[in-house]
């Protein structure tokens, strides 16, 4: 498979053998990178386009997800920085961190250092330390480790790097408690167990993102993924869809106060050639992450594919901008081909059925991605 890049954003291919006889996957995923005129708040693309990843990679705010996912159910939003003291002040001891995006809005409240102490034989929550800026990060907010009865140390599942977490009253003072926290789940006793507060992708070991998407069904003996299971969002940052044009504002995180701008507009797709066949797909924006202090924007579009491979045909996937001349085939899907009377892809298994221990269509059934892959865009070869 020959693939081109027609644009000036960064492109990548990942591509995968499927379960299915000559049926492959594709995955094409285009990153746009924008930094924002300080004064006008304009975006200038970057001439140097930081690649599209494919593995996970780590940064001093937290994790930053691999860029050639499949598919997601939503729109991916992330902000990675610190909150800062408003240039009017050098230090605060608290203050809050706002986001809007059209009808989207969010706060988390920003504390200095705090403890718990004892104050006339009652627990207390000490006065936060002053502070000019505080790291947004999961390590930051609630969650953590702790010690049972039994002297076992026990994890908050949703947040095991974070502060605060504690299970015994006997340990509670001098226990630290989280800087960040959600601004309607402020903590005012120990025995609170409040969602932690970040903006950054959750981590893989929090039970936030570890169960989501994926659905077992013990009756059966069936574990299955849909599209969700790709997002990695705080469960308040996940947005329905991308914003596109939208107005951006976001306080707080830049020594300036207020950040403002408007999130850029993709218009792209995929030429896919294979033999004498063409199709074309739009690539769906899905991931938008922040970087305030950099006042640098990135956007990432991808499209999953399912095609048909034949030797010796043409096989290309060319990235495009705006629109493309017409002529193409439509695509179809797995599903569709299953249940159609005259199928254009004939569905059988990889390998020789014969050497199958179990009937194809009972790995199919127990295969988690299969629904996913069956609703795929499916490209038929030409000749």
């Amino acid at each position: 498979m020959d693939f081109y890049n027609n644009t000036p954003l960064a492109a990548g291919i990942a591509r995968s053998e499927l379960l299915y006889k000559d049926l492959l996957l594709a995955t094409v995923a285009i990153k746009g990178t924008w930094e924002a005129d300080p004064s006008k708040g304009e975006l200038r693309l970057l001439e140097e386009q930081p690649e599209v990843v494919e593995a996970d990679a780590e940064t001093p705010f937290g994790p930053l997800d691999l860029d050639l996912m499949p598919i997601k159910s939503a729109c991916d939003f992330a902000i990675y920085g610190n909150a800062h003291a408003p240039s009017s002040r050098r230090t605060v001891d608290s203050m809050r961190v706002g986001i809007r995006i059209g009808s989207f809005q969010r706060s988390i409240a920003v504390f200095g250092e705090r403890i718990w102490e004892k104050r006339g034989g009652a627990l207390a929550i000490s006065h936060p330390k002053p502070f000019s800026k505080m790291p947004i990060t999961w390590e930051n907010s609630f969650g953590g480790a702790a010690l049972d009865e039994g002297g076992n140390a026990v994890s908050y599942a949703d947040n095991p790097d974070g502060k605060g977490f504690v299970t015994i009253e006997e340990n509670v003072p001098g226990t630290p408690l989280p800087n960040i926290e959600e601004a309607d789940q402020l903590i005012t006793d120990w025995r609170q167990h409040p969602m932690p507060a970040a903006l950054t992708a959750v981590k893989r070991t929090s039970a936030l993102r570890g169960t989501r998407g994926i659905h077992a069904d013990l009756e059966q003996q069936r574990t299955s993924l849909d599209p969700s299971a790709f997002t990695f969002s705080h469960p308040r940052m996940m947005l329905p869809r991308y914003p596109s044009g939208e107005r951006v504002e976001l306080d707080g995180m830049t020594a300036a106060g207020r950040w403002e701008v408007q999130l850029p507009r993709i218009d792209a797709s995929i030429v896919v050639v294979l033999g004498d066949a063409s199709y074309v797909l739009p690539l769906v924006p899905d991931t938008v992450v922040l970087y305030p202090e950099d006042r640098r924007i990135c956007v990432i579009a991808r499209r999953a594919i399912v095609y048909e491979f034949a030797p010796e045909r043409l096989r290309s996937i060319r990235v495009v901008q705006g629109d493309t001349p017409g002529g193409h085939r439509r695509t179809t899907t797995i599903t569709e081909q299953k249940n159609a009377q005259a199928p254009v892809v004939l569905l059988g298994p990889a390998c020789d059925p014969e050497v199958l221990p179990i009937p194809f269509s009972v790995i199919l059934e127990h295969y988690p991605l299969t629904t996913i892959l069956e609703g795929l865009p499916l490209c038929p070869s030409g000749r």
